[in-house]
């Protein structure tokens, strides 16, 4: 056996531990605020209320980076657990839109929705899908505060290669920023979630891709050929 593969499963322990450790405080972060929100500990000044709503953005993006390292130490996709289960689509992007809010508010980039999907419920993994949009736009809310980033998301006819589909266009992302086979060869935080937010969707036969078109990049998210779900009679 080589160095090189000897120490595969080390890493592989080592990121699995990682990505439990950041798990579970972030669980704890999560749960507190929305106590919070919900007024247990008492009505919030706005200011505050503000705070603490950054502070779950942050943690929904570090919880999206957890799951996705844990991703990161499996090559096999088959071997990632995935939740297939009926969710409305709709539903899913407003919910990654609505956990970016107050992160795109204080970093003064607007997020225009130039196409709404459609209120379809499929058969998908809802929780990969909604951690992938929320890495693909925090990676360009980051990368070029202050611009306006224009959100085009579509589905498909059922038996569609396209599927689902979202694409972005507005951020500056750089060539380096590509996602990447693996996210441990990434250089940069931004190629970083990008490649997080394909592997993530590698059990699904997703993946995102980047474009550049002049200044700006153009970043497409696709899941392929999304079910629709099945409806007793």
């Amino acid at each position: 056996m080589t160095e090189q593969n000897a120490a595969a499963p080390q890493r592989d322990v080592f990121l699995g531990i990682l990505s439990h450790e950041m798990r579970t405080p972030l669980g704890a972060i999560i749960g507190y605020h929305e106590l919070l929100a919900e007024g247990i500990f008492g009505e919030l000044d706005p200011r505050v209320s503000d705070g603490i709503d950054r502070m779950r953005s942050a943690a929904d993006q570090l919880l999206a980076l957890a799951a996705g390292i844990s991703d990161a130490a499996l090559d096999d996709p088959s071997l990632m657990l995935t939740d297939i289960r009926q969710c409305s689509i709709d539903e899913v992007f407003e919910q990654a839109l609505a956990a970016l809010a107050s992160e795109a508010t204080g970093r003064s980039t607007q997020v225009i929705v130039d196409e709404q999907p459609q209120a379809v419920t499929i058969l998908t993994d809802p929780d990969r899908l909604q951690r992938a949009i929320i890495l693909v736009l925090h990676a360009a809310i980051k990368k070029t505060p202050g611009v306006v980033l224009r959100l085009r998301a579509s589905l498909s006819e059922a038996d569609s290669a396209d599927g689902f589909e979202l694409v972005l266009t507005g951020g500056r992302i750089d060539p380096d920023d590509v996602p990447l086979a693996s996210p441990l060869l990434s250089r940069s935080a931004c190629a970083l979630r990008l490649s997080i937010a394909s592997h993530t969707l590698r059990p699904v036969g997703g993946g995102v891709t980047v474009m550049h078109e002049g200044s700006d990049a153009v970043v497409t998210l696709r899941v392929p050929a999304p079910r629709p779900a099945e409806t007793s009679d």
